[in-house]
């Protein structure tokens, strides 16, 4: 039998965090859906979106395996540096490496300058989540257009596979990084893990409504 490709997921925030919002579901969903064909580990931060204690009952620079079964290794945030990710990199061996951001400097723009130096045979694959829309590229604009410009002029997303989560997302790829891009567009998966139902009893002249995303200002949730 053949041995299952293993890929590494890099992400700023992941399980048990909830405060990034939508990546850590669906990086969590691809893990659970995918564990019997592929062989999964996570890095990350070992705390969430805007906290500043690590998450209990783990070992900070090292790996750890979570309640879902994810083999997931937790970086101590405030040692975070290039030697580490290098380090962290160069010691395993993946066959891809799914990074989950644009702009993260430890999760996804030191990886892809380690990788393209050393490991040159491993396949960088880059899920924008949603930060080439419109919206996200005007909350500091002036920056992010500068590090778009160098980061094309340096070839730093030069042969890597874009991963679109919808084919919106697939146009904003192509009209940022070119026609030439190679893009596979994939839905965000669904959860496997089935939720437990409450019924609920409308009241008359009230309503409860839930927002079910990341507080971010490109959301618009103010106007609400």
């Amino acid at each position: 039998m053949d041995r299952k490709r293993k890929i590494l997921i890099l992400i700023d925030w992941y399980l048990p965090g909830f405060r990034a919002g939508g990546p850590i579901q669906s990086c969590a969903n691809i893990v659970d859906q995918f564990k019997n064909e592929f062989d999964f580990s996570v890095g990350t931060s070992d705390t969430d979106l805007g906290e500043t204690s690590p998450y209990p009952n783990i070992k900070p620079d090292n790996w750890n395996e979570i309640s879902t079964g994810s083999r997931v290794y937790y970086f101590l945030s405030g040692g975070l540096s290039f030697i580490k990710i290098k380090q962290f990199l160069l010691r395993e061996d993946f066959d891809a490496v799914y990074l989950n951001s644009l702009f993260s400097t430890y999760f996804t723009i030191y990886p892809l300058l380690i990788l393209k130096r050393n490991k040159p045979a491993v396949k960088e694959i880059v899920a924008p989540r949603g930060m080439l829309g419109r919206g996200a590229l005007n909350i500091k604009p002036l920056k992010k257009k500068l590090f778009l410009t160098f980061s094309k002029a340096f070839g730093l997303y030069k042969r890597v596979i874009w991963h679109a989560s919808t084919e919106t997302e697939l146009k904003e790829i192509k009209g940022t990084f070119g026609d030439d891009a190679e893009v596979v567009t994939a839905l965000n998966l669904p959860s496997v893990r089935k939720p437990e139902r409450v019924k609920r009893v409308k009241e008359s002249g009230k309503l409860n409504l839930i927002f079910l995303s990341r507080i971010s200002v490109k959301k618009n949730l103010h106007l609400a």
